[in-house]
């Protein structure tokens, strides 16, 4: 079994479809009519995993299992090793991804007003429902940028807003300080 670096291994995969993308960020779309077991993978970057159909199980380093379902997205910070299982539920697996770097979370963090105890924040993986805003986001990333020549100023700019739009989610903990600082490393 191969470890696939992400998200630079994935671009030239058939069942990936790249929508914006620059080195170490990029928004892509997956799809699968089967199921993909077993994989390993090294994220190089903060992953937002969006499931729009069929489910993801995730098992993290302490070896629990995290079952991201249909309409749940799970925030997984950089340098995390994972093994993953895609379940394809009536027939696909579909399913949403931004990779963002380093240097597009800190421009968030410089321009969010949202101040952040750094004391406080929690180093984890988290999972969350999509919300209805969040839905109609992707749907129309989906809709009008997958024709376009890939361009890095609007790659950082959807990534922005849809970071802006997850800390708007949910007020009474923001979730991008989820993934700030890194989280513990499966041997």
């Amino acid at each position: 079994m191969i470890l696939e670096i992400l998200p630079s291994s994935l671009y030239d995969l058939p069942n990936i479809e790249v929508i914006l993308k620059n080195k170490a960020s990029s928004i892509i779309f997956k799809s699968l009519s089967e199921n993909l077991e077993n994989k390993k993978m090294f994220l190089s970057s903060v992953a937002i995993l969006l499931v729009m159909k069929g489910e993801q199980i995730i098992q993290n380093y302490d070896k629990t299992d995290l079952i991201v379902r249909e309409n749940e997205m799970v925030i997984l910070p950089k340098d995390l090793y994972v093994v993953s299982d895609f379940v394809t539920k009536q027939e696909k697996f579909e399913a949403f991804i931004f990779f963002i770097d380093d240097q597009l979370i800190k421009k968030f963090l410089l321009v969010n007003s949202t101040k952040q105890d750094e004391s406080k924040l929690k180093n984890r993986v988290l999972k969350t429902k999509i919300s209805h805003q969040i839905t109609q986001f992707i749907h129309s990333l989906s809709e009008v940028y997958k024709q376009i020549q890939n361009n890095n100023a609007l790659l950082e700019i959807k990534v922005l807003e849809f970071l802006l739009l997850l800390e708007l989610q949910d007020n009474s903990e923001p979730l991008i300080t989820s993934f700030i600082n890194p989280i513990k490393k499966r041997n």
